[in-house]
């Protein structure tokens, strides 16, 4: 893997020391000094500008040590209007350092060291700080965003499919969906693991997330289940301690939700399974519930239920599995560096108990950045998030 090289020109920027190299695919540009009312008294704007070519933004992490040997990792969360990367801090009006810098990309690939002063006394202070954009509104991963107002950022990032090109579509009585945290993401970040498939035709999705919202409010980890083309209440059913939901922003859909924390480092078993509904002919319940061990005891938490069209279940599209985050919208969450480690194993689903016939196909979106890694492990496949994180 080819390194990438930072250097430091001396002619451009207000610093001391140098770097030598023949690739200048990273350049430090200046460093102003700035008197700014927004640092507290006694202190300074000082700004490190870097262009960085042959790379969007949003894929670096600054990676910066003093010479206490004290190392600090730093979003690149602004540029200028040239799309040069500004790093920006208030700090004492004498302040001196010497400093080690580099960039770090989502896939690993990191550039070579710049070694610069910085000399902050008698430095001559200019009147304004550079005019910058965030970073969420250049960035160009916009998956499922608005294309034409980029600024609103994105809603979600699909990381990579794992799917089951299988022909069957025999009616069935339960689907089982095994999984297995084997390190869960952070409490307060935003991830889905998501099954989708369609039932009788009707399109529908469920699993585990990170943080499930009602009406405004968070409720921490939960499992959810939702089909579309209904916002007829009639056509769901709750279980105690969980909610639903009925809208149209993602197309009509009505949805059950219930907070639950799956166990880390155990399966656990999403169960599907279907009952006629008695009052209705020609609608088939769905109900879903979470198998699992919770301190050598067997539990098993229900989640709720969602009627269909048609008198039995039949699976009418493949099932696709995918991890993704959403509330990507966030200001502070358009950036890859945002998305926390996370690792998890799927083993292969079962249908009325016998596993699917077929091997998965793992594929990765386009237009996503390649943060996570999809191996096959036995029977199973295993997602994780690769790379290093500003957490």
């Amino acid at each position: 893997m080819a390194l990438l090289a930072l250097i430091v020109l001396p002619e451009q920027a207000t610093a001391k020391g140098s770097v030598t190299s023949s690739d200048d695919t990273a350049i430090l540009d200046q460093i102003r000094y700035v008197n700014d009312d927004r640092c507290q008294k006694g202190q300074i704007l000082i700004e490190e500008h870097f262009t960085v070519l042959g790379f969007d933004p949003a894929d670096l992490l600054l990676v910066r040590k003093n010479k206490q040997e004290k190392v600090s990792r730093h979003l690149v969360s602004r540029v200028d209007p040239s799309g040069r990367i500004i790093h920006s801090y208030c700090a004492n009006r004498y302040y001196n350092d010497f400093i080690e810098t580099s960039f770090l990309s989502h896939n690993g690939q990191s550039t070579t060291l710049a070694r610069y002063s910085i000399w902050a006394q008698g430095q001559k202070l200019l009147p304004s700080r550079t005019p910058t954009l965030a970073i969420y509104q250049t960035t160009r991963y916009t998956q499922f965003g608005d294309k034409e107002r980029p600024e609103k950022g994105i809603c979600c990032w699909h990381y990579g499919y794992i799917n089951y090109p299988w022909d069957k579509t025999e009616p069935f009585k339960i689907i089982e969906l095994p999984i297995k945290i084997q390190a869960a993401p952070k409490p307060d970040s935003h991830i889905y693991i998501m099954f989708y498939s369609a039932i009788n035709g009707v399109k529908f999705y469920l699993g585990y997330q990170t943080n499930l919202k009602n009406k405004g409010q968070d409720h921490g980890p939960g499992v959810i289940f939702s089909r579309w083309d209904s916002q007829d209440g009639s056509d769901l059913r709750t279980v105690p301690e969980g909610f639903s939901e009925i809208g149209a922003y993602e197309g009509r859909f009505v949805s059950v939700r219930k907070p639950l924390q799956l166990p880390e480092g155990r399966t656990a078993v999403l169960e599907l399974t279907t009952h006629p509904d008695k009052n209705r002919k020609g609608k088939v319940w769905l109900d879903l519930a979470v198998a699992y061990s919770d301190n050598g005891k067997q539990r098993r938490e229900r989640i709720g239920g969602l009627r269909f069209p048609g008198p039995l279940a039949q699976l009418t599209k493949k099932l696709k599995i995918t991890v993704e985050s959403y509330a990507l919208h966030q200001k502070n969450r358009a950036n890859i560096w945002r998305v926390p480690p996370f690792d998890f194993l799927f083993d292969t689903p079962r249908i009325d108990r016998h596993p699917i016939p077929v091997p998965p196909h793992l594929t990765y979106p386009k237009k996503v950045p390649k943060i996570i890694k999809m191996t096959q492990e036995g029977e199973g496949v295993r997602l994780r998030r690769v790379g290093l994180t500003n957490q």
